[in-house]
C-alpha cells in the first residue's frame, strides 16, 4: 500500500499552520507585554469602551464580561460588546486596545458595514458555548464525531466551517473540539497498527506510523484508505474516539484561536495539557476499538 493520499499541497497546509501559529503567538505575546503597561488616568477598559461608543453616538450597546482569555467580541444581533476576563476591569493599554478594537465593530455595525453583516449570521450559533455547559460537551461530541464520519467529506467540512465561524465570532472552544476530532483517527490507526499487528496487512502496518505525523498535523485524510478497506469496523471505531476527544476538549474548556495546524499550534491552545489528555484518550479508545472490532488478517 503506497503512502496514502500524500499530496505536495500538504506542504502549503503546514506553511499556513505555521503562519497561523506565529500570528496567534504574536497576538498573545504582544498582549502580555502591554498588559504590564498601565494608562496614566487609571481608567478601566470597559469605561473607556463606553466613552468611545458615546463619542460615536452609540448609546444602545451593552458592555458585558465573558469568561476566557482574549475571547472578546461584539455581537451585532444582541448589540452587546463582550470583554474577556483578561480585558474587563483592566487598566492596561493592552486591554484598552482590545476594547477599542471591539468598539470599532460596533461603529461598523452602526454604519452598516457589509462584511460585519455577513459575520453576524454566525454569532448566535457560535455563542452557544459561552452560555451552556452540558450542551456544549454534547456539541463537542457531535462535532468531533463528524470529523471522523467521512474524513474530509461533507460532514467533516461542515464541522470545520462551523469551527472557523466560531473563531470569527470570538468563541475558540468549538474550533478546539473540531481540530482534535480530526486529529484522532490517523493517530488511532497508527497506534492500532503497532498494538494489533495481526489485524492489518503488512502494507498497512508499514504505512501505519505515517499516520502519526498526519494526525498530529491535523490531516485526517491519512485514515481514509484504512476506512475504505474496512468501513464497517474502522469508521465506528474512529467516530467514537473522535467524539470522545471533542467532548473532553469542551469539558476541559480548551480553546484554539488558529483554524489549522495540529500540534504546531499547541503553544497557543488554551489549557494545552488537558487538550493533549483529550487527544490521547480519544486515540487510545479508537485504537482499542479497532483491535476489538477488526478481524484478523488471513
Amino acid at each position: 500500500m503506497p503512502y496514502y493520499f500524500y499530496d505536495a499541497t500538504y506542504i502549503l497546509v503546514l506553511i499556513g499552520a505555521l503562519i497561523s501559529m506565529f500570528a496567534s503567538w504574536n497576538v498573545q505575546n504582544t498582549f502580555r507585554a502591554y498588559s504590564r503597561v498601565w494608562n496614566s488616568r487609571n481608567i478601566p477598559s470597559q469605561d473607556i469602551a463606553q466613552m468611545i461608543l458615546h463619542d460615536a453616538g452609540i448609546y444602545d450597546v451593552r458592555i458585558e464580561r465573558i469568561r476566557g482569555d482574549l475571547t472578546d467580541h461584539y455581537s451585532p444581533n444582541e448589540k452587546v460588546l463582550r470583554l474577556s476576563d483578561s480585558v474587563y476591569g483592566s487598566t492596561s493599554v493592552a486591554a484598552i486596545g482590545v476594547a477599542a478594537h471591539e468598539c470599532g465593530h460596533a461603529i461598523q455595525h452602526q454604519e452598516g458595514y457589509a462584511p460585519l453583516k455577513l459575520r453576524s449570521f454566525s454569532v448566535p450559533l457560535a455563542n452557544i458555548g459561552s452560555r451552556l455547559s452540558w450542551p456544549i460537551i454534547v456539541l463537542g461530541l457531535i462535532l468531533g464525531g463528524m470529523m471522523a464520519i467521512d474524513m474530509g467529506g461533507p460532514f467533516n467540512k461542515a464541522a470545520y466551517v462551523f469551527g472557523t465561524a466560531a473563531i470569527a465570532a470570538g468563541n475558540y472552544d468549538i474550533m478546539a473540539a473540531v481540530m482534535i476530532g480530526g486529529m484522532t483517527p490517523p493517530c488511532a490507526i497508527a497506534l492500532a497498527t503497532l498494538l494489533f499487528k495481526n489485524k492489518f496487512t503488512k502494507e498497512e502496518r508499514d504505512a501505519g506510523p505515517t499516520n502519526f505525523i498526519m494526525g498530529l498535523a491535523f490531516i485526517t485524510e491519512g485514515a481514509i484508505p484504512f476506512a475504505a478497506s474496512d468501513p464497517l469496523h474502522v469508521l465506528p471505531s474512529c467516530i467514537v474516539g473522535s467524539a470522545l476527544a471533542g467532548a473532553l476538549s469542551m469539558a476541559f474548556h480548551c480553546t484554539l484561536m488558529a483554524p489549522h495546524g495540529g500540534i504546531f499550534v499547541f503553544p497557543v491552545v488554551g489549557n494545552a495539557l488537558m487538550y493533549l489528555v483529550a487527544l490521547v484518550a480519544g486515540t487510545i479508545v479508537s485504537a482499542l476499538l479497532l483491535g476489538v472490532l477488526k478481524k484478523k488478517v488471513a
